[in-house]
């Protein structure tokens, strides 16, 4: 029923039939390409010759991707050694010859979720009758977890694990370092990464969602401005653009040739009801590729930008500001370096949290469909052992 000529092209129709977005599909696309190589180069198999045995090495191939020295990972029988499929660093484009797979060990949480799209895209291709069996419904559970072992969360005083939201976020020093590293009359390009910065830490926005906002989504009001933004399931919401975050917007349009009275122009067209004529001003991207200027002759730039380019721009940014943060505090620095855009997402529901916005109010900017979702950017509270033997040390330290 599925007319698929090979593994790649029926995982292509997977994709085309499952993905609702560019987020979506990037995230389903990656994990599947990760099964298709582990396939292909260390196990010589096709998807149509997966059994419950290689579904059961995949998940322990997964799980100890990284963790093993060379020679504890030859001894585990695995084929391809590990520096083919991890990388140096993040920011290597696909076409590179350092590119890789991977780029650094895969976390409990990691490891559930590219077996939870393996596993969608298995039982798709038994239904569309490319696969006799479903490899992955024959394994028991129980089983798994015993005999693959899983890498333990850190855990707090409590004896729960550590919210790793929380710890994915940048707290209000380490932002600061960040955006005060933004040339204030740089060029479009400077001006496009304060736009990122801002996007991710005043209005909490994935990078698809930053990504997919047009002129239009800029919505002016007397009383504050607003975006409408489309988010990861299809719904829409409205996130209030705070002024520092407007004024980035506004001096970034400006460098690219567009004003005040476009983005009046824009924001009607979309409140008119223009969403047949993709041509409006209202439809052009926000966040674009092509660099130049009117006042040097040149067209501005129109094509949208693409998640590689901010990606690759985000990152070369945080490692020049660790770089410079290195003399002064190397553990603030080196936590720069592993941000990316999430970090920002991460940053500003945390930072929100701690001063006091609301739950409710974090969950709206955010997009969350549940609190759960929300609560797990709530700030790790004070380790009272760790408050009590501060005590202590302190203590033993008086002088009489």
């Amino acid at each position: 029923m599925l007319g698929a000529r090979d593994d790649a092209h029926a995982v292509a129709l997977w994709l085309q039939a499952r993905a609702g977005n560019a987020h979506t599909l990037r995230a389903y696309r990656r994990r599947a390409e990760h099964l298709l190589l582990w396939c292909l180069h260390e196990c010589h198999i096709g998807l149509t010759e997966m059994r419950a045995a290689d579904c059961m090495r995949y998940r322990q191939w997964l799980t100890t991707l990284g963790r093993l020295s060379p020679a504890e990972w030859q001894a585990a029988g695995w084929r391809v050694d590990t520096r083919h499929w991890l990388a140096s660093h993040k920011a290597i484009r696909r076409d590179s010859p350092d590119w890789r797979p991977f780029d650094g060990p895969l976390s409990a949480g990691t490891v559930t979720q590219e077996l939870r799209v393996v596993k969608a895209l298995f039982a798709y291709l038994l239904r569309a009758g490319y696969l006799t069996h479903q490899a992955w419904s024959q394994q028991d559970r129980a089983a798994q977890v015993a005999q693959v072992p899983q890498p333990t969360p850190l855990a707090g005083h409590d004896g729960h694990p550590v919210r790793r939201y929380a710890e994915r976020s940048l707290d209000s020093a380490q932002w600061a370092w960040l955006i005060d590293g933004i040339a204030p009359n740089g060029d479009d390009r400077e001006a496009r990464l304060a736009v990122v910065l801002w996007l991710g830490y005043a209005c909490g926005l994935r990078a698809a969602e930053m990504l997919s906002l047009t002129l239009g989504s800029l919505q002016p009001h007397p009383g504050g401005w607003h975006l409408q933004v489309l988010g990861r399931s299809g719904k829409w919401r409205s996130v209030p653009l705070p002024t520092a975050a407007r004024d980035a917007v506004l001096v970034y349009l400006a460098k690219v040739g567009i004003g005040q009275p476009d983005i009046l122009q824009a924001a009607g067209d979309m409140r008119d009801g223009d969403s047949i004529n993709s041509d409006s001003l209202g439809h052009s991207p926000l966040l674009r590729a092509q660099r130049g200027r009117r006042s040097l002759g040149r067209q501005a730039p129109s094509s949208p930008l693409r998640y590689s380019t901010l990606y690759t721009c985000l990152k070369a940014y945080l490692a020049r500001r660790a770089d410079a943060l290195d003399a002064h505090d190397a553990l603030a620095a080196a936590k720069l370096r592993l941000a990316s855009t999430h970090w920002l997402r991460h940053t500003c529901a945390s930072l929100a949290l701690r001063s006091g916005v609301t739950m409710a109010a974090v969950q709206q900017v955010l997009g969350h469909a549940s609190m759960q979702s929300t609560s797990q950017y709530l700030p790790a509270l004070q380790d009272p052992l760790q408050t009590a033997m501060a005590s202590f040390t302190a203590l033993s330290q008086a002088r009489p």
